[in-house]
């Protein structure tokens, strides 16, 4: 289960003395998700359309994720670079991450 966080705006950024509201997410519902690290010729195909993605989660459709979303996995974060629905089926997602560092 990963839990999935939307990017928040503060009503007053200049509140924050650098300035940067980066690290201001709220957290959205949970979801069951099968997260696979991508390896050789899937990583370098999904490089050079999705940028450095590093990771797939794949999961039952929803309507709410955006890219502008990331993913609290355990102790890590992914952010969803790509949102890929199969077929334009509305029954999976295919999210393809970059794990935050």
């Amino acid at each position: 289960m990963v839990t999935f966080q939307t990017r928040t705006e503060p009503a007053d950024p200049l509140t924050d003395e650098d300035g940067d509201w980066d690290n201001a997410f709220a957290d959205e519902p949970t979801s069951y998700v099968e997260v696979h690290p991508m390896r050789g010729e899937e990583l370098y195909q999904s490089q050079t359309t999705f940028g450095n993605a590093t990771h797939k989660v794949t999961m039952d459709y929803r309507d709410d994720v955006t890219s502008r979303m990331r993913i609290l996995w355990g102790s890590r974060i992914l952010q969803i670079v790509g949102i890929i629905n199969p077929r334009e089926g509305n029954r999976s997602l295919e999210l393809m991450c970059r794990e935050m560092v």
